[in-house]
This record gives C-alpha cells, sequence and structure tokens, in this order.
C-alpha cells in the first residue's frame, strides 16, 4: 500500500475508494499494485480486449466450419459465446485484469462510466479515458487479427 503524509505530517496508508478505478487491491490480479499505475491499467485494458476479441472472433470462425447449416452455426457460436466468453473467458480476464484496471474492456464503458462518474467523481478522468480508448482499440484490432489467424489452414 502506498503511504501519503497525514494531517500531522504522519506517514499514513493511501487510501482510496474501493470503487476507484486506480486502486488494485481490491482483488488478487495479475497487475495487482496498491495503486496500478495509468501505464498499467492501460495495458491491462489492452490485453483484456484482445483477449476478449480473440475468443469471439475465434468462436464465430470456428463455428462456420462445423457446418453447412446456417441454423447449426448460429446455435453453435452462440453457446460458444455464451460458455467460452461469457462464464471462462469474462470471468478470468476480469479476475486477472480487473484490479488493475476496473476491466472495461470496451471503449464505450470508460465514456459511460466517466460520462455519468463526473458528477460523483467516482469515474475515470479525461486523462485516463484519452488513454484508455486508443489501447483498447489496439487491443481489438489485435484480437481480431489473432481470432481469425488461428483458425485460418
Amino acid at each position: 500500500m502506498g503511504l501519503l503524509l497525514g494531517a500531522a505530517g504522519r506517514a499514513g496508508p493511501a487510501v482510496l475508494p474501493p470503487t476507484d478505478p486506480r486502486r488494485a487491491d481490491r482483488g488478487r490480479g495479475l497487475l495487482t499494485t496498491s495503486i496500478a499505475s495509468l501505464g498499467r491499467r492501460v495495458a491491462a485494458e489492452c490485453i483484456g480486449t484482445a483477449g476478449l476479441v480473440t475468443v469471439v472472433v475465434g468462436s464465430g470462425i470456428q463455428s462456420t466450419e462445423l457446418s453447412r447449416d446456417v441454423g447449426v452455426q448460429l446455435f453453435a457460436n452462440s453457446l460458444a459465446a455464451v460458455f467460452g466468453l461469457a462464464v471462462f473467458g469474462l470471468a478470468v480476464f476480469i479476475a486477472l485484469l480487473g484490479p488493475a484496471s476496473s476491466a472495461h474492456f470496451n471503449p464505450v464503458v470508460p465514456l459511460a462510466a466517466g460520462r455519468t462518474g463526473r458528477s460523483t467523481e467516482d469515474g475515470p478522468t479525461a486523462r485516463e479515458i484519452a488513454a484508455y480508448l486508443p489501447a483498447q482499440i489496439a487491443g481489438a484490432i489485435g484480437g481480431a487479427i489473432r481470432g481469425s489467424g488461428q483458425n485460418s489452414r
């Protein structure tokens, strides 16, 4: 935990509200520190977004190879998305990377959190949003390339 000088000039633990996205000691994630740096939070957003897009794109491409029937392809893709992405993929990424970055993994989420959190001073700052968005977009592009490349013959 970091240290801050208190009112009497004595050092004490740095305490952030439990919902603060900069607070990374809420769990035991891969990138936990007492207060994650912006660079670590941006890296976590990029990695998490890339991983989720890889799972979605990969499952979509793989489902098209299972059958020629479009209905079966859609059903297989929906099952893969529900169980592969939501249950396992997203849960793992949130557990590993969430403590460092709040696990937004979608460019709209920090925009909405910043917009709604500004009145309560609980959302990400404009600087954080400006750093998250390019990282998430780059992660999504990398994840799409990875997801489409892993299924090519």
